[in-house]
């Protein structure tokens, strides 16, 4: 999911730090934080989309900590939905 423009942004990041005597990046560890970053991102917006699937449910626990933990437990459904590559959007 690293594209071309995310490596040209890295490559002038490192030759900006070069220019200024600081050490090199280590391209791994970037593109590594790179495509977590963008993985986050794209469950983020997954999850605000599939939300309305949930929020009866949620809203039906009693309580702050039993409405926290349905919330929770919609987010790590929606995870394995999107791992599986099969959202069960109502």
């Amino acid at each position: 999911m690293i594209t071309d423009a995310d490596k040209e942004g890295l490559a002038r990041r490192d030759s900006i730090r070069a220019e200024g005597k600081l050490p090199r990046l280590d391209w791994d560890h970037e593109l590594a934080k790179l495509g977590a970053a963008k993985h986050a991102r794209v469950f983020e917006a997954v999850f605000q989309l599939e939300r309305p699937r949930f929020n009866r449910w949620i809203n039906e626990g009693e309580g702050f900590f039993a409405k926290m933990g349905r919330w929770s437990a919609a987010r790590q459904i929606v995870k394995s939905e999107l791992q599986a590559g099969v959202l069960k959007s109502e």
